[in-house]
């Protein structure tokens, strides 16, 4: 017998005897597929799964009846002593939850053992914010005598006043442009739809954009409706559009800005001008208003600073 042979026929047997709980987990994605998450948020929810799987693999569990609570707390416990941060653990946390929940929801256990599970908590740090100052030299760095440039000031122009998601700015369609209402027609997580209205700049410079340089770079492929044209006359993907922002954040001499920044940046400018936490919340298409907690707290920072310098009894 290969030397081998034994590894390949204890792959297979393990692979049969997961047999059960693999099906529960691709039930589970095409459901996912049926609710219209994003193709990134299935892969995600897929990998984690996969992962449990192993997980339970190594500790003899082969019925989705015989995962316990106390399984599950050795999972969490396994994946944080395996180096991985609180906060990817509390993702992987919150698919098992959803995972389980969804198995109850169908009858397919009688008690959720994940009803209990809870996420490692996770200091979350905000993220780098770019100044006013430094989003002014960034939005001035294109070279606006090309079609390209044009292009790359109406991306960055829309991206800061809207505060849109990598995903969904690079998923914006000619459809979703309503330059008479200065507005964008927006599909965020779970293909929720949401209206983003433009700054008087954004829709300038769309429309500089729309009138000439797109059909430039399409050229003669004019069946396709993407909203940013790039190289290869097609839409620009998400690497492509991230690595111009690079670019231009670094000629322009200032700490690297990514799509992800300038969304911070949004929200956080718009705070300390006096907007309301609700509106933003509508803005970026938070479902939750604690996702904002973290915006709110940066911006509580300056107004100490300010009460330090200026308030009563300084």
């Amino acid at each position: 017998m290969p030397e081998n042979a034994y590894i390949e026929e204890s792959v297979e047997e393990r692979c049969n005897n997961r047999s059960s709980i693999s099906k529960l987990i691709e039930m589970y994605i095409s459901d996912l597929r049926k609710h219209n998450y994003s193709g990134r948020t299935v892969c995600g929810y897929r990998q984690s799964l996969e992962n449990f799987l192993v997980f339970l693999d190594t500790e003899g569990v082969l019925e989705i009846s015989d995962v316990t609570s106390e399984i599950l707390e050795k999972y969490r416990g396994w994946r944080l002593s395996a180096g991985m941060r609180p906060g990817t653990v509390a993702l992987n946390v919150g698919v098992i939850r959803t995972f389980f929940g969804y198995l109850d929801g169908e009858g397919v256990i009688f008690d959720n053992p994940a009803y209990g599970l809870k996420a490692p908590r996770d200091e979350k740090r905000m993220g780098h914010v770019p100044s006013e100052e430094d989003m002014g030299k960034l939005l001035a760095r294109p070279d606006v005598s090309t079609a390209m440039g044009i292009r790359d000031r109406a991306i960055l122009e829309v991206a800061y006043s809207t505060g849109i998601r990598l995903g969904e700015l690079t998923g914006l369609r000619l459809s979703s442009v309503d330059l008479k209402n200065k507005t964008l027609r927006v599909f965020g997580k779970g293909r929720r739809e949401r209206i983003a209205p433009l700054t008087r700049a954004a829709a300038k410079w769309l429309e500089k954009y729309l009138s000439g340089p797109r059909g430039e770079l399409l050229k003669y492929n004019l069946d396709e409706d993407a909203l940013w044209i790039g190289t290869h006359r097609r839409m620009m993907s998400h690497a492509a559009l991230g690595v111009r922002i690079g670019g231009y954040s670094k000629a322009a001499g200032v700490r690297r800005i990514s799509p992800h920044a300038i969304r911070r940046a949004c929200a956080t400018h718009m705070l300390r001008n006096g907007a309301h936490p609700v509106q933003i919340q509508m803005l970026l298409g938070h479902s939750e208003m604690r996702t904002l907690s973290r915006y709110i707290s940066v911006n509580l920072g300056d107004v100490r600073k300010t009460h330090a310098k200026s308030g009563p009894g300084r």
